[in-house]
């Protein structure tokens, strides 16, 4: 209680969506910031290691804090399902918004900005017009779904997509 506001960002370092969502990631992050919001990068993923998460956020520019969620405790805990994942704390601990960073996979000019409007609202003490917005993404294979013999992708093509499955 009492402390700075945190923004929990829930990722993935083979999500095709957070690749797609890393530029509009960073400049969340820059916002946040300029607000005094931390943000935390959290990867769930059974298969995610400290270095692949290290080389990933390194790529991508994230300038916060990356971890491993060990076990996945954490998305657990929050209901994180798919990343990308956002979830906004007050100063309270209380989530004041989760969901969608926003409503497009590829930020087109219609786009609605959901977690960076929630931030602003923070921000000016304000109750976020939104509090939830349904995430979309890459779903978390979380260690509890993890096959027992480790993890064998293949990649199946479509015309309208690439289906990876285990």
């Amino acid at each position: 209680p009492g402390g700075k506001p945190l923004l929990l960002l829930f990722l993935s370092t083979r999500s095709g969506v957070v690749d797609l969502y890393s530029e509009r990631i960073l400049s969340v992050a820059q916002a946040a910031e300029a607000h005094g919001v931390a943000t935390v990068g959290l990867f769930s993923e059974a298969d995610e290691t400290d270095e692949f998460i290290r080389e990933y956020a390194t790529r991508a520019r994230f300038p916060f804090p990356c971890l491993r969620d060990e076990g996945g405790v954490l998305a657990d805990l929050f209901r994180a399902r798919v990343a990308p994942t956002a979830f906004l704390l007050n100063t309270e601990g209380k989530v004041v918004f989760s969901g969608a960073i926003d409503s497009s996979t590829y930020g087109d000019a219609d786009t609605r900005p959901y977690l960076r409007s929630a931030i602003e609202a923070l921000a000016v003490g304000v109750a976020p017009a939104v509090a939830y917005a349904r995430p979309f993404g890459t779903r978390l294979v979380l260690y509890r779904d993890a096959p027992a013999n480790g993890f064998k992708f293949t990649c199946a093509r479509t015309t309208s997509a690439t289906h990876v499955t285990n």
